[in-house]
């Protein structure tokens, strides 16, 4: 469903719906600070849909004095101006929590749905977007699955720690209830990651994750073992992330009884699903 925002019904859009956004986000937050509150917000920064066209920079306030400079492709540019603007939104929702006092009592979480994409002109190899991981969106390779997310708790969350502990989004419902009051989730795919937020050991961990895109594409992890395939009739692939974190040696032939194993793992965590 699209929403054509005030202006925006002309060929030359006159607002940005991050901008937008942003600006529904601190009213809402002006008006809440005295109550607890749930705030959800999807930046669609910078997603894939068209953003890279002059138009839609201008609109966005893109600036060519900024980048113009670099040697870059055009939509490069457009998408470095996008994410210092994702950049700028964050920080103006925080001066907010600060402003109206409720930045120490606030939990903020920061995380990417997905992997950098390739299309309209960009590329996740031109600013290095994957690191060292193969693929992007939409595929589940770890370029596409393994993303940052960032938790500011202050008091709480250790600042500056780094955790390698595995998590994903399905783990942040029965987490968020954990915070609000002491319990978690009976029936749920997620577990509580409070004790890893907190520094302290992480006693319940996923056994495996599993994952399942259109078309029958599925992937797996259990422990550094990673299978996946592209379609129901396509064939397996298995990695060892620990020793191929690259995911370039395809160990399925070598490893039969493994990919089994496995394999009877993806077809339990459907029927629980």
């Amino acid at each position: 469903m699209k929403w054509p925002l005030p202006g925006n019904q002309t060929d030359t859009p006159k607002d940005f719906a991050p901008h937008w956004i942003t600006r529904v986000a601190t009213n809402y937050l002006k008006a809440n600070r005295e109550f607890p509150f749930f705030l959800v917000l999807c930046y669609p920064l910078p997603q894939v849909n068209g953003q890279w066209s002059v138009d839609a920079a201008r609109a966005s306030g893109y600036s060519a004095g900024i980048f113009d400079a670099m040697k870059w492709p055009a939509p490069e540019k457009y998408k470095a101006s996008l994410i210092l603007q994702l950049d700028a939104a964050v920080g103006r929702l925080r001066e907010c929590l600060e402003e109206f006092k409720i930045s120490r009592t606030t939990i903020i979480i920061f995380a990417s749905l997905g992997g950098p994409a390739k299309a309209e002109g960009v590329s996740p190899d031109f600013f290095n977007s994957a690191g060292p991981w193969r693929g992007g969106q939409g595929e589940l390779y770890e370029g596409g699955l393994r993303v940052p997310a960032i938790v500011s708790w202050p008091g709480v969350v250790p600042a500056g720690r780094v955790s390698r502990q595995r998590w994903a989004f399905w783990d942040l419902a029965p987490t968020l209830m954990d915070v609000a009051v002491g319990e978690t989730l009976k029936e749920s795919d997620g577990i509580s990651m409070l004790p890893e937020w907190r520094g302290r050991e992480q006693t319940n961990r996923h056994d495996w994750l599993y994952w399942e895109l259109p078309g029958g594409r599925q992937a797996l992890l259990n422990e550094e073992w990673k299978l996946l395939r592209h379609g129901n009739n396509k064939t397996w692939e298995l990695y060892n992330l620990k020793s191929d974190p690259g995911e370039t040696n395809n160990l399925a032939m070598r490893e039969t009884a493994r990919v089994a194993t496995m394999e009877a793992l993806v077809r339990n965590a459907r029927r629980q699903r």
